[in-house]
């Protein structure tokens, strides 16, 4: 596809959005995308979590008292309207401000129709379908030029005028060398953003906008502001209150020292999932995905598509420019517009190459194996529910694809490697905020050499903290050769901030621990090949980690011990389980052509098959108990 298609389809997005509102002009979507862009998102998810119930959960999460910025409408059965709203949102003419709209019907939920509430405001208006019982949301971007939103359903109209309260002007110029991440916002919580900078909130319910290297000027309301800007894993916050009055200018100037310096040492960090407009309502170009990256310190990002329940793409294409430092296309913008509905299966895996200062040419890249999931008790998200970070269950646990590959694949005979490819979806997370690093090992910055890295395991993920470790010398990736008896020094060490407890990991499960940013251990070979892999733990709250308990993991030292790789019965049995959920779930739920699905089923159980040959194999030949990794204090 040219530039001139990629405009063209960037141009019928924007025409679906209007339309539609929140979507990519699916014909159904559920309920939580829906409320994307709720304020109070986050205490939803954890009602719905306890009780299952969504529109219990929104009465829940609104509570009494209605926040500021949030108009709460009771409509009933014949479509009256009773409005409550919250402290209003300040807001300047020409700068919109969020407004929540929320429709509570209070319908008996076994009788009545759904009714279609309209709602708008600056002359933009839609309809909110809400069943009986349920509860509905409209989310309206409010002008301080132009600040009443009307409601009306059934003949029943409203005009309201208190949810936004117009103020004086004044302006705010951000500075940053290299380009930033900045959260702006007022005292009733109210965010405030660049010109033309995507509108975003993470998880903590904080917003936040990226801007190019130098200098960004917004208008803002004239009064206290509280001012956050950050750069990524690597770099130090700034956190300040300014005041600007009527009619004056404030400036900040963002040049954050540095926590900690991967790339010293030859490790590059990327961000492998990156679902660029997953807010669903904003149609986003591949310059903000280059502002995202450079904001967040990114040498490689790679956008991924995510379209919901139709073929239409949320990300407009599985290809995106190739940018240097500066972030300019170098060349024209090829985009793949084909229809595909099996995103949750594959993704595409191509990268734009950049960051900072190291640049770099496109091309294909496989992602690596993924660790297991692991959720908090209820997905409370911001502006998404999604996967929070994926940390192992093991290390070595990964997706039913990869281990097909390992068994008949291009990956075949590849150890596995247990890369977090953590989910970045701009709307929901930072990009970036959960990522890989490679270990290039002198090569120049390309996705080739990020890629040979990843399949030769010489990888750390991450979410704050930088994670090192060290086993006789070698790194993590690295294959050693033992004989029983051997005296193996392994040497851990974390930097960063949020860090309890520092894990040594091996196959029989965790070997030592400490409680301090090192740790030392000797561990002495059995008869049987190991790997060795470190881990940080931390909770909850640190200010680099952005929406998930902090988290690194190291890929694996191997150690084979005469000529024999590691091998685990009980491995085995654990691959051969996830292959026959596979075939169940295939069989039952798979999308095939109507006319050739025993054919195009048969040959992907073949393939199946095939893999589970591969793993009984491993079962049988796996020798003797799990001895391979005795240990003495360090």
């Amino acid at each position: 596809m040219n530039r001139l298609d990629a405009t063209e389809m960037l141009a019928r997005y924007r025409r679906l959005r209007d339309e539609q509102g929140f979507g990519w002009g699916e014909p159904a979507i559920p309920d939580m995308f829906g409320w994307a862009r709720f304020s109070r998102l986050g205490p939803v998810f954890d009602e719905v979590a306890a009780s299952g119930d969504w529109a219990g959960a929104v009465r829940a999460a609104v509570g009494d008292e209605v926040p500021p910025g949030l108009v709460l409408v009771a409509v009933a059965a014949d479509g009256a309207l009773d409005v409550r709203t919250g402290a209003p949102r300040p807001a300047v003419a020409g700068s919109p401000v969020q407004v929540d709209v929320v429709l509570d019907s209070t319908a008996d939920p076994s009788a009545g129709p759904e009714l279609v509430v309209r709602v708008g405001a600056g002359g933009r208006v839609a309809g909110v379908p809400i069943a009986a019982g349920g509860a509905g949301l409209r989310t309206l971007d409010v002008d301080g030029a132009a600040p009443v939103i009307t409601i009306g359903c059934a003949g029943h109209h409203r005009a309201i005028a208190d949810a936004v309260e117009a103020v004086p002007a004044a302006a705010l110029r951000l500075t940053s060398e290299h380009g930033a991440r900045w959260s702006v916002t007022d005292a009733t919580g109210g965010a405030w953003f660049a010109p033309g900078a995507p509108r975003k909130w993470d998880a903590a319910d904080r917003p936040f906008f990226h801007t190019d290297p130098g200098t960004t000027e917004l208008a803002v309301r004239a009064g206290p502001l509280r001012v956050v800007a950050a750069r990524g894993l690597e770099f130090e916050r700034l956190e300040l209150v300014v005041e600007p009055g009527p009619d004056e200018r404030v400036d900040v100037d963002y040049r954050p020292p540095r926590r900690f310096d991967p790339a010293a040492a030859g490790w590059c960090g990327a961000d492998l999932h990156v679902h660029l407009n997953y807010s669903g309502d904003q149609v986003l170009h591949p310059r903000d995905a280059a502002r995202m990256q450079r904001g967040e310190g990114l040498h490689l990002m790679q956008l991924t598509a995510g379209n919901f329940t139709g073929p239409s793409r949320a990300t407009p294409g599985t290809r995106a420019p190739t940018t240097r430092g500066t972030g300019r296309p170098q060349r024209g913008l090829p985009v793949d517009s084909r229809p595909r509905r099996d995103h949750h299966l594959r993704a595409p895996c191509l990268l734009p190459a950049g960051g900072p200062g190291r640049p770099g040419g496109a091309g294909a890249v496989g992602g690596g194996a993924r660790a297991g999931r692991r959720r908090r008790a209820g997905p409370g998200g911001r502006r998404g529910a999604g996967v929070l970070l994926r940390r192992p269950r093991r290390p070595g646990a990964v997706p039913p694809p990869a281990l097909v590959r390992a068994a008949v694949g291009r990956d075949r005979g590849h150890r596995h490697v247990p890369v977090l490819r953590a989910r970045s979806r701009p709307g929901v997370r930072p990009t970036g905020w959960g990522r890989v690093y490679a270990q290039l090992e002198g090569a120049p910055l390309s996705v080739e050499a990020f890629t040979d890295a990843i399949r030769a395991g010489r990888t750390v993920v991450t979410n704050g903290p930088w994670l090192e470790v060290d086993v006789d010398g070698s790194g993590p990736g690295a294959v050693l050769g033992a004989a029983p008896g051997d005296r193996l020094a392994v040497r851990a060490r974390v930097r960063g901030s949020g860090v309890d407890r520092l894990v040594l990991h091996g196959p029989g499960g965790e070997l030592a621990a400490s409680g301090t940013d090192a740790l030392e251990h000797v561990v002495t070979v059995g008869g049987e090949g190991l790997w060795l892999a470190a881990a940080a733990h931390g909770g909850e709250g640190d200010p680099h980690t952005v929406g998930a308990p902090v988290f690194a993991h190291t890929s694996p030292v191997y150690v084979d011990v005469g000529g024999r790789r590691p091998a685990r019965a009980e491995s085995a049995r654990w691959c051969l389980a996830v292959l026959d959920g596979l075939r169940g779930l295939v069989e039952e739920h798979g999308r095939f052509d109507p006319g050739r699905r025993a054919e195009q089923l048969g040959d992907l159980l073949d393939v199946l098959d095939r893999a589970r040959a591969f793993y009984l194999g491993a079962e049988a030949t796996a020798e003797g108990p799990r001895s391979g990794s005795g240990h003495d204090g360090g």
